[in-house]
């Protein structure tokens, strides 16, 4: 079973970065302020700086860019149901997501999603 992602120490570092970018407005493509949250979290700095200087880094990032073109995401965050047909992006209510969810489940057995 999967750890909280509040209580992983990844997650934990996802937060701090959303939070830094978009509650306090910092440039997170900046290395100090990525550094300055992994030394919150006690995450050491040599293993980071090693993967952004070699380029480790920005390769797994360009590989996630275009794995999201290959599934036209177009924006954040992106819900993609019905095996890519149905596509949702952006800043959305939890009731039109719930919609969507609901609509998909209770799909009779072999009839097409908007029946």
């Amino acid at each position: 079973m999967p750890s909280d992602p509040q209580t992983s120490l990844m997650g934990q570092a996802d937060w701090l970065v959303r939070l830094a970018y978009f509650r306090d407005a910092l440039d997170i493509s900046n290395n100090t302020q990525l550094m300055r949250i992994a030394e919150q979290l006690n995450i050491p700095r040599s293993p980071i700086e090693k993967l952004l200087n070699n380029g480790e880094g920005m390769a797994a990032l360009s590989s996630c860019t275009t794995n999201d073109k290959q599934k036209l995401i177009e924006g954040s965050p992106s819900f993609v149901f019905n095996e890519g047909r149905q596509r949702l992006y952006g800043n959305i209510g939890y009731h039109i997501i719930a919609a969507n969810i609901k609509a998909l489940l209770e799909v009779p057995e072999n009839k097409p999603s908007w029946y």
